[in-house]
């Protein structure tokens, strides 16, 4: 990959999730411009400001890195509270308080699914296929492969001379020689290394065949997909689109407390902003269409997950106002103040320690796409 790649790459990666995060605080601005809520200041962007300009009492800025954006809302964090002042959020109505708050994600939502809709009627409908590598992305403790010296990362490419066709041709030339030593050629790095390896045997439980076993685990990657479906066929998708990450991460939670999929799988999968900003990256070299699907999927997420009701999320914030209509009294913005801090700072360790394992699959040069 030459400079230039990696240029546009970085830009892409930076210019998608600001847009993302820029689009969820326009919606919380232009829902307090609509009720008549104070705004201080607008910003596309944080850190130094690089142009400023003020209009009707609203500073607007553009500052030097381009990671999304920031409003400043009049009241929303309890402070200058005056009972007398139309212009305080806190001075709204239940109704108008929550269509503030929830006004960013719901633009989420907006974008997301116009990004879908351009996909979808310029470039056709995209599926994401799982495609098996064989690339070992595991390799199991006192298993065969383990024992005879096979890594994470090694690239099988024969087994006893013949070459392996991808993931699934390897498994069967594997699989018709249990307790019979095989000769595996794996490429690490710049060499190519032979190893000896018996399998070990096991009995199929589906059709009792005894078949041969090394453990390892393969690499899966996604093929990218697109077929022309006409404008409805677009639109349609776009809606199946809009549910379908809408729901995953009810999906993965239902999986999770089922039993269905360990925890410490979930967790190992999951991706911080270096590792998003790592599978943008390589999106972009597969073309504009797949990144303005990206766009569009990180964005719906983006939407659902800040209307859970998780501290420091916008969900919090619009359950704690659901709590106090409910109870005939406002929950003590300095106490929701205190509540969303703690949570932040839990949302900011987490993120460091998933920015690890992003640092990680970065170092080790991980692929995403086929």
């Amino acid at each position: 990959m030459n400079i230039f790649n990696i240029i546009i790459g970085v830009l892409a990666a930076v210019l998608c999730i600001g847009f993302i995060i820029f689009v969820h605080e326009l919606g919380h601005f232009l829902a307090a411009l609509k009720y008549g809520v104070g705004v201080g200041e607008f910003s596309m962007g944080f850190g130094p400001i690089l142009f400023s300009k003020e209009k009707n009492g609203i500073k607007y800025n553009l500052r030097l890195f381009p990671l999304g954006g920031f409003v400043s809302i009049k009241g929303e964090e309890g402070e200058n509270e005056d009972p007398n002042d139309p212009a305080n959020f806190q001075n709204k109505t239940l109704w108008e308080r929550v269509v503030i708050i929830a006004a960013g994600a719901l633009m989420n939502y907006v974008a997301a699914i116009i990004l879908f809709l351009i996909v979808g009627i310029f470039f056709g409908v995209m599926t994401m296929a799982p495609v098996q590598s064989p690339v070992i992305s595991n390799v199991l403790k006192d298993k065969p492969a383990a024992q005879a010296g096979l890594k994470k990362g090694d690239i099988i490419t024969s087994v006893n001379g013949t070459a392996a066709a991808g993931w699934e041709n390897m498994v069967e030339m594997i699989h018709q020689n249990p307790g019979r030593s095989i000769a595996v050629v794996v490429k690490r790095g710049n060499e190519n290394l032979t190893f000896n390896i018996v399998p070990e045997s096991f009995v199929d439980k589906e059709n009792g065949k005894t078949i041969g076993l090394i453990g390892i685990e393969p690499t899966h990657l996604i093929d990218l997909q697109f077929k022309k479906v006409g404008i409805m066929g677009a639109v349609y998708w776009t809606i199946e689109q809009t549910a379908l990450w809408t729901y995953a991460p009810f999906k993965i939670l239902i999986a999770i407390f089922s039993k269905q999929v360990p925890a410490s799988m979930v967790a190992e999968n999951m991706m911080g902003p270096l590792g998003i900003g790592h599978f943008i990256f390589q999106v972009v070299e597969k073309g504009v269409a797949p990144l303005i699907y990206i766009c569009a999927l990180i964005s719906v997420s983006l939407g659902i997950l800040n209307l859970l009701p998780i501290p420091a999320l916008d969900g919090m914030r619009i359950f704690i106002m659901v709590i106090g209509a409910v109870i005939g009294k406002k929950i003590d913005p300095q106490k929701e103040n205190l509540v969303h801090t703690i949570g932040f700072y839990c949302l900011l360790f987490l993120v460091i320690l998933i920015t690890k394992q992003d640092l990680v699959r970065i170092i080790q040069g991980t692929n995403y796409f086929k």
